[in-house]
């Protein structure tokens, strides 16, 4: 596992992207902090992926990195794009912590209808009842 989290950081999205892939097969939840960190890259291809790791195995932590990087904008109003804002959704409801509960609320109204019913289905899996 320790061995392919520098590949994390390779200069390359294709090496990159075969690490967090490699990570998220060994499904260790010792490499929670590496991939929060990945959160932080700027292809949106390699941090899709990120979330959707962190989404398998990831816990309280993962959850409020997400959390946040859903609830954050940019200077001109925009986000994340909506590929990694929709894995986001869908990997708070695997992560099954009502912490996130907030977030997904506001996200039922979001713009992006994929985007609401990945919220809404996050939600069901967090157990809220939604009317």
């Amino acid at each position: 596992m320790s061995t392919l989290l520098p590949y994390l950081r390779d200069r390359d999205v294709r090496v990159r992207l075969e690490a967090v892939r490699g990570v998220t097969d060994l499904g260790k939840e010792d490499s929670e902090e590496a991939l929060m960190e990945a959160l932080g890259d700027k292809d949106h291809r390699f941090k899709e992926e990120v979330v959707r790791s962190l989404g398998k195995f990831g816990g309280k932590k993962a959850m409020l990195a997400l959390t946040m990087m859903l609830d954050r904008r940019s200077l001109f109003g925009g986000g994340e794009r909506d590929e990694v804002r929709l894995a986001a959704v869908q990997a708070l409801g695997e992560i099954k912590d009502p912490g996130a509960e907030a977030t997904l609320r506001r996200l039922l109204k979001d713009r992006n209808a994929d985007i609401q019913k990945a919220a809404r289905e996050s939600l069901e899996k967090l157990g809220v009842e939604l009317g």
